[in-house]
């Protein structure tokens, strides 16, 4: 169910499936409820809720689709890795550029696929394009699945021509599904370097331990 392809095994999640979805999140939710129910009937509640349910629970879809043997989105057994979101298709996938940064593209839907085509492909080298006989990609070969090793090769050595950097200044502001990986401070940017803030704070301390109620703010009883 993890992203892999089929030479390797599938990537590992790090702790942000459980810990921090399956286990902290729900958990947050819970107590989100408990605190409306309790507003509403005076009653405390008791949250439940642990790593592994949350995490089977946020893993519903990919489950529910591993289910179905005509799904394009997920591959099972032998056929891991060969499927749209399971990393088999070239169109969602991380690519190394020519310094050793990476690009991840995420252009699922026909529209974001020709976008992503009328700006990767002009700014590829005269000579690349030699390379391959005058062969490019069109929106025609997006979802024919015999062609995708062709176009995964095409735009591995593609994103290689240019500096990671230069592809984002490419891609910029055209849309949210081409990403830059920032190799140092590990964090998924949008075609931008992210700053941690050094605080944190809330405009009111209202929004969590009060309600509005006929546009009045009372705070919960102890």
């Amino acid at each position: 169910m993890l992203p892999s392809t089929l030479d390797q095994p599938p990537s590992f999640p790090l702790n942000i499936l459980a810990d921090f979805g399956g286990g902290g999140l729900t958990c947050a939710l819970g107590i989100l409820l408990a605190l409306v129910a309790r507003y509403s009937s005076g009653k405390g509640q008791v949250v439940q809720t642990d790593m592994v349910s949350g995490s089977r629970y946020l893993s519903s879809f990919p489950l529910l689709q591993t289910l179905l043997p005509s799904s394009l989105l997920f591959g099972v057994g032998p056929e891991r890795g060969t499927r749209i979101l399971d990393g088999g298709c070239p169109f969602y996938q991380v690519y190394t550029c020519k310094d050793g940064q990476w690009m991840t593209v995420g252009c699922l839907e026909p529209k974001f696929f020709r976008t992503f085509l009328a700006l990767f492909l002009p700014a590829l080298p005269s000579e690349f394009k030699q390379r391959y006989g005058g062969w490019c990609p069109t929106a025609d070969t997006q979802m024919d699945m015999a062609m995708w090793p062709r176009l995964r090769e095409f735009f591995e050595l593609g994103f290689k021509t240019r500096p990671r950097d230069e592809w984002a200044a490419i891609f910029h502001g055209s849309l949210p599904h081409f990403e830059l990986i920032n190799k140092f401070w590990k964090l998924v940017c949008r075609f931008r370097r992210l700053r941690c803030p050094s605080s944190f704070s809330f405009r009111s301390q209202h929004c969590i331990w009060s309600c509005h109620t006929n546009g009045a703010s009372r705070p919960f009883s102890k």
